[in-house]
């Protein structure tokens, strides 16, 4: 403590400035701060002053610290000054609390007295760690996303995205970058990818049928039952479509009882959201005076699907299918839609099959016979006519399909 004392009052006695001291912590990381200064034949005092005004930084010289010191820095570490006037005047530089102190080396090059109580004093104080920098290069996942993932251990100003090359640049201490490395290693992983068959068809029933297309009933089974007439989407089955599937489906549109609206095929990684669109756009004018906005609306069928792969080889599906129709114009010209959505999560094993249904619509047709000739004739031609009323109902069926791809599949 007696030495402590002597050098700071010397310090001060040969006209120091003294600075308001930054934290410990805060010179150490410091020490690599860009510095551009130039010493001509000056006091090794002198420079040291020039430093600690420039630095902010409370730095204090023993007094046995002399000699006269020329040299010439841009753009270089603070401690690689430090180091050059320590080594010209045979000194060296130690940080203890919150004050950087330059010392006279012994002659047999071991560390002053000061250095050598203070480190016995605090034993467990971490040294200096070398500063270190390395770029990161990300395979699979987003350099931004993984940011957001590493551990409050590893401090944000330490780190910087590199867009562009899908990569991240840490500096700082050893340890820092290699906790970054070990934690970069771990998370960027190659994901599963989901491949997801969407089939849409459309199965027609006329007044008291039931929808002839696929199976009664069996939740081992696909079924588009006959149900009352609703409005509203709803999950049907999640099961494994059965064998005779296909030659059902193709039978049915033989027939005419069914008709397929769109089959699209869509990948995606296990997390990320697809979206499908089957339909057809319009355009509008929307406002009542010149000049009127031209807008767009999207109507048919909308299906967002977000697959989520666990560790147990099953898949996790957040499903919103969207159906919208046109139903008519408003006053303004303005379309009318009928918009029918459900949102669900189901959990299905690989190659399973999740069935939507429950869009029905209901169309009304009146047919008229007539005897020719007779049937013309006026007021008796009725008697030679025949006219059937005939109802039918349309119900949309969406299948959706979600299979991980392997190696073997892709």
């Amino acid at each position: 403590m007696k030495n402590r004392i002597m050098i700071f009052i010397v310090a001060i006695a040969t006209g120091f400035a003294v600075t308001a001291p930054v934290c410990a912590q805060n010179v150490e990381k410091r020490m690599n701060d860009p510095v551009t200064i130039e010493f001509k034949n000056l006091d090794i005092a002198g420079a040291l002053k020039n430093i600690s005004n420039m630095t902010k930084i409370t730095i204090l010289p023993g007094t046995d610290v002399e000699g006269k010191v020329t040299g010439k820095y841009s753009t270089v570490p603070l401690w690689t000054v430090l180091k050059a006037l320590c080594d010209s005047t045979g000194s060296t530089y130690t940080i203890i609390d919150d004050v950087l102190y330059i010392v006279k080396l012994a002659k047999d090059g071991s560390k002053p007295a000061i250095a050598a109580k203070e480190e016995e004093k605090a034993p467990a104080k971490e040294q200096k760690k070398p500063c270190t920098e390395k770029l990161i290069m990300l395979q699979y996942i987003k350099a931004s996303d993984a940011v957001a993932l590493l551990p409050t251990g590893i401090p944000a100003a330490n780190l910087k995205v590199l867009e562009e090359q899908n990569a991240i640049y840490v500096s700082g201490g050893e340890d820092v970058v290699r906790k970054t490395e070990d934690y970069i290693s771990v998370i960027d992983v190659s994901p599963p990818q989901v491949m997801m068959e969407i089939l849409v068809i459309e199965a027609t029933r006329t007044a008291g049928e039931d929808f002839q297309f696929g199976f009664a009933g069996k939740q081992d089974n696909v079924t588009i039952s006959a149900l009352p007439a609703t409005s509203q989407l709803d999950i049907r089955s999640v099961d494994f479509l059965p064998k005779e599937f296909s030659v059902m489906l193709r039978a049915s549109i033989s027939k005419g009882t069914a008709k397929v609206k769109a089959n699209p095929k869509i990948v995606t990684v296990s997390g990320k959201e697809a979206i499908i669109k089957t339909g057809t756009g319009g355009y509008y004018k929307d406002g009542a005076t010149y000049p009127w906005q031209i807008k767009m609306f999207d109507y048919g069928i909308i299906l967002r699907a977000r697959p989520w792969v666990t560790a147990s080889g099953e898949i996790i599906l957040e499903l919103h299918p969207e159906v919208n129709t046109v139903t008519g114009k408003t006053t303004d010209n303005l379309p009318e839609m009928n918009r029918r959505t459900v949102d669900t999560t189901v959990r299905v094993k690989d190659g399973q099959t999740v069935t939507i249904g429950g869009l029905i619509q209901e169309e009304e047709s009146l047919t008229s016979k007539k005897v020719p000739f007779l049937g013309d004739i006026p007021f008796l031609g009725a008697l030679f006519t025949s006219k059937t009323l005939s109802t039918t109902q349309k119900e949309v069926v969406i299948y959706v399909t979600p299979t991980i791809l392997t190696a073997t599949r892709r």
